[in-house]
């Protein structure tokens, strides 16, 4: 394999530790709550990203920081009603979301293909919260259906800025609005900014590398060098590694009746990114977003 596809395969890996570690960093350390594990994953990200040469260059790029803030609030607050499995796969969702928004908004040419992987999809989907009613679990699920709405949008809009800003700017100043909603939701409902313990920092900063930065930093690498259509199929990875971790370290399993819709959801999610709509024939193909994807977290 070229070093594009190690890269993908390594940053959808470190992608798979995100919820793994930021319900690890809730369960640890009774100060953290959800809402304050995310706004500490952006926080202890900017210093990093200054560093990295991003400056604040448009105020616009913080509108991708607001739809982060609200995609990572939610997500983290489905790990508190459902698996870690379940809230990663229906946030993957947003890959089927954002191909959609290309056929209805920007008149993109649908496939027959893309049709089926839709159709499969949902029905994966439908068929998991079905799973996850009887056991109690359908509330978290629906938060992780939403999370791909929200993230989505961030996606949306990320992919406006991008034309606009050089990528560690926007990276920069997107985490700096995004951090500074959710510190300001931490402060409303009165949740701690910081953790009481070693251990809840330390899983913290390690959330902070691996996914916003090591693992941001090995996709937007691998997608420069990789189609888009194999990049996403490798980066679906991400909710398996979380699955796998999630079992060993938090002890969360699934049903065979939500492994069998996962794993049907996912084929249709891998089918529907293989074959996304094209653009119409009098307009040029869309640049790709430089430096994120469908499944990136």
């Amino acid at each position: 394999m070229d070093r594009g596809v190690w890269a993908l395969v390594g940053g959808a890996v470190c992608i798979g530790f995100a919820p793994v570690l930021a319900k690890l960093a809730v369960n640890l350390d009774e100060a953290l709550a959800p809402t304050s594990v995310a706004f500490l994953r952006l926080a202890l990200a900017v210093p990093f990203l200054w560093f990295l040469g991003g400056r604040f260059r448009y105020w616009a790029d913080g509108i991708p920081g607001v739809l982060f803030a609200i995609d990572l609030g939610i997500w983290h607050w489905a790990f508190e009603h459902t698996t870690v499995a379940n809230a990663t796969l229906e946030a993957n969702f947003a890959v089927v979301l954002t191909s959609l928004v290309g056929v209805f908004a920007f008149k993109e040419q649908i496939t027959p293909r893309f049709i089926l992987g839709v159709v499969i999809a949902l029905g994966g989907m439908a068929g998991l919260l079905q799973a996850s009613f009887h056991l109690g679990t359908f509330f978290g699920d629906m938060l992780g259906l939403l999370t791909a709405f929200a993230y989505a949008s961030y996606m949306i809009a990320i992919k406006a800025r991008a034309r606009h800003s050089d990528l560690p700017s926007l990276l920069l100043t997107s985490a700096t609005v995004g951090a500074l909603c959710l510190g300001v939701t931490c402060l409303i409902r009165c949740e701690a900014l910081v953790p009481s313990s070693q251990n809840g920092m330390l899983l913290c900063l390690a959330l902070t590398l691996s996914s916003q930065l090591l693992g941001q930093g090995l996709i937007a690498f691998g997608l420069a060098r990789v189609p888009i259509a194999i990049a996403a199929a490798i980066i679906l990875i991400q909710p398996v590694v979380a699955a796998g971790l999630s079992y060993v370290w938090l002890e969360q399993t699934l049903t065979r009746a939500q492994m069998g819709f996962g794993v049907l959801a996912c084929l249709g999610i891998y089918f529907a990114q293989r074959e996304r709509p094209s653009p119409p024939k009098d307009q040029p193909t869309a640049t790709a977003v430089p430096a994120h994807s469908s499944t990136e977290r």
